[in-house]
C-alpha cells in the first residue's frame, strides 16, 4: 500500500544497501538511515487494520415481539429489563 516512484532517488539509493546493527536490531549497522527512518515512521503512523463486521444487537426486537411477550415484560416490575 505504499508506492515509490522513481523521484524517490534516495530511497532508492539508500535502502538496498542498508545492513541491520547485530547489536541493535532496531538501528542500521553504518551509512545513511534518513530514507529508511521515513518509510517506517510512514508505515508506522499509518498501521493497517482489518475491517470488523458491525456487531449484531442483543436480544429481540420490540416491533417483532407478540403483545403476550410485551405484557409479559411489563408485568415484572421495575428494573432493567433486556428485551
Amino acid at each position: 500500500m505504499i508506492y515509490c516512484f522513481d523521484t524517490c532517488r534516495d530511497s532508492i539509493r539508500t535502502l538496498p544497501v542498508l545492513q541491520h546493527d547485530p547489536d541493535n536490531p532496531e538501528d542500521m549497522a553504518v551509512g545513511e538511515d534518513h530514507a529508511a527512518d521515513e518509510w517506517r515512521y510512514a508505515c508506522m503512523s499509518r498501521p493497517y487494520r482489518a475491517k470488523v463486521p458491525p456487531k449484531k444487537p442483543r436480544g429481540r426486537n420490540i416491533f417483532e415481539m407478540t403483545m403476550d411477550e410485551i405484557w409479559a415484560l411489563r408485568d415484572r416490575g421495575p428494573g432493567p429489563t433486556r428485551i
